[in-house]
């Protein structure tokens, strides 16, 4: 073998090592994906026990008594399929509860003397338990108002010298208590605490002869008329009202998604002809994986085979070289 040959068979062979390396490499990877896939669908599986689905449901006190407990199974939502986990029952206790509340409230026809409410209070019916509480104003607004005519009030005057009478601060004389009204009117109004803006006086006029009350003073009665200026209110009252709410009973239910890996089927449709159950896309891919790598180790023992014949060939070569190369130097012996 020349030279050239030995330089020819030394490429082939680091070319023969070069392959296998990458035979080598490439089964390191695939058996890194297979580990990575399997890691993936761990992943996937506890986050689906994390995604747990929580249901309550408030019973009937006719309920516990026949009570058997929640369904097995429940579709969510999302369309997924969840599986019971755990359930309770737990008991609620009484407690008051309280609520802001407002209400409107329309007064007609009130006359200035008449006061309105500045609180109410009220009963209401929150889930069949009354509930009561005290509203006070907001907020009040003025409707309407007009004049009416109707207005009277009787008013006492007492004797004060001769043939005149009085009434608190004021004194009239009984020839001149007709033709005086619109100068007593503002004073018969102070003096009954009301206000000119809310009544007005038109008429006094005598109701009786004088007469003597219970203390020997003689008195006489008049009688002062006119119009009241009557007005709709409109009130907003504001508060809060409160119950007693009573003990109840509540299920608390716990489902857990069914766990199905990437690529299983996730539901069939009934057929009348039944099938074989079709295998996880994952268990097939793992068998194809294992074709694939004994495909592999079996290239690369026959490229290993042929590795070391080509070296045996060599070795052969080299030593049948060196044989001939001996008998040629060696003398000839005639006989």
């Amino acid at each position: 073998m020349n030279a050239y040959g030995m330089k020819y068979t030394v490429y082939t062979v680091l070319t023969t090592l070069l392959c296998i390396a990458a035979i080598a490499g490439t089964c390191r990877g695939n058996t890194a994906a297979l580990h990575q896939s399997e890691e993936t669908l761990s992943e996937e599986s506890a986050q689906a026990v994390k995604g747990s689905l929580h249901r309550t449901r408030t019973l009937e006190m006719e309920e516990l008594e026949t009570l058997e407990g929640p369904p097995m199974s429940y579709w969510g939502q999302d369309g997924r399929e969840y599986e019971l986990s755990h359930w309770k029952i737990k008991k609620i206790p009484g407690c008051r509860l309280n609520r802001k509340m407002e209400k409107r409230v329309i007064y007609a026809g009130v006359e200035g003397a008449e006061g309105l409410p500045e609180s109410i209070t009220i009963t209401e019916e929150e889930t069949g338990v009354p509930a009561k509480g005290e509203l006070s104003v907001r907020d009040t607004r003025v409707l309407r108002e007009q004049w009416q005519e109707g207005f009277s009030v009787p008013v006492t005057f007492h004797s004060y010298g001769a043939d005149e009478y009085e009434a608190g601060s004021l004194t009239i004389s009984g020839e001149n208590v007709l033709t005086n009204t619109d100068e007593l009117a503002g004073e018969l109004l102070s003096m009954m605490s009301l206000s000119p803006r809310d009544y007005r006086i038109h008429s006094i006029e005598w109701s009786g002869e004088p007469y003597m009350d219970a203390s020997g003073q003689v008195c006489r009665q008049a009688m002062a008329k006119g119009d009241k200026l009557l007005r709709d209110y409109e009130i907003t009252y504001e508060g809060e009202i409160s119950w007693m709410k009573p003990v109840s009973y509540e299920m608390e239910m716990v489902y857990r998604p069914v766990v199905q890996h990437k690529g299983m089927v996730e539901s069939e449709e009934a057929l009348p002809v039944s099938k074989p159950a079709p295998t996880p896309v994952g268990e097939t891919e793992k068998g194809l994986l294992w074709i694939r790598s004994g495909f592999i180790i079996t290239v690369a023992a026959s490229l290993m085979g042929i590795l070391v014949g080509i070296v045996l060939l060599l070795i052969l070569c080299e030593r049948q070289r060196r044989e001939r190369k001996r008998g040629r130097y060696l003398p000839r012996i005639k006989g």
